[in-house]
């Protein structure tokens, strides 16, 4: 269904970005569709769809000379029309950095499970439990900072080294109230 809007429908709007990281170049062009005219299952009756969302990503590992190209479709309840202050442009942008922040969320969610095992970790009580997710998010976030190939990695390397660990946290200025 959504893939025939893409390809025949006519956009209201795109965006483009480009980003260059981590050996590989990728693309992401974003497609935006009304929903107005197109009926739902009974059972999404209530979800007040508006706009789909189609994003085109071209990622190019320039070492390898690799290219993969997928095609994503995300559907909000978010009318795509000027309101107030906010220009057609600045929702499409709000709407495709959600979509990339929502990934962010799945990757520290991966983390978590794969290399945190966060869910083979039993506590005694709730504030334990708290306590650690908070500090599972803390090193993370650090260990982002540091734009790692490989976090188990750096968790071996931090855990082989305290200097590796404290100059991180220096470096952040994590450390700089303590010492």
């Amino acid at each position: 269904m959504f893939g025939d809007m893409a390809q025949e429908g006519e956009a209201i709007g795109s965006i483009k970005t480009v980003e260059k990281s981590r050996g590989r170049l990728e693309e992401r062009d974003g497609r935006f569709f009304p929903l107005e005219d197109v009926e739902f299952d009974a059972r999404w009756g209530k979800s007040d769809f508006k706009t789909l969302i189609s994003v085109d990503r071209t990622i190019k590992k320039i070492k390898k000379e690799e290219i993969s190209i997928e095609r994503s479709y995300y559907v909000s309840n978010m009318e795509l029309e000027c309101h107030q202050s906010k220009t057609l442009t600045d929702m499409e942008e709000e709407l495709f950095t959600a979509i990339r922040e929502h990934w962010h969320v799945e990757s520290n969610n991966y983390i978590r499970d794969m290399t945190f095992k966060e869910d083979c970790v039993k506590t005694k009580n709730k504030n334990q439990g708290q306590i650690l997710s908070l500090l599972r998010t803390v090193a993370i976030n650090t260990i982002r900072k540091t734009n790692p190939k490989n976090f188990k990695e750096v968790i071996d390397s931090f855990c082989d080294s305290q200097d590796v660990l404290a100059s991180v946290l220096l470096k952040f200025n994590f450390l700089r109230s303590w010492i």
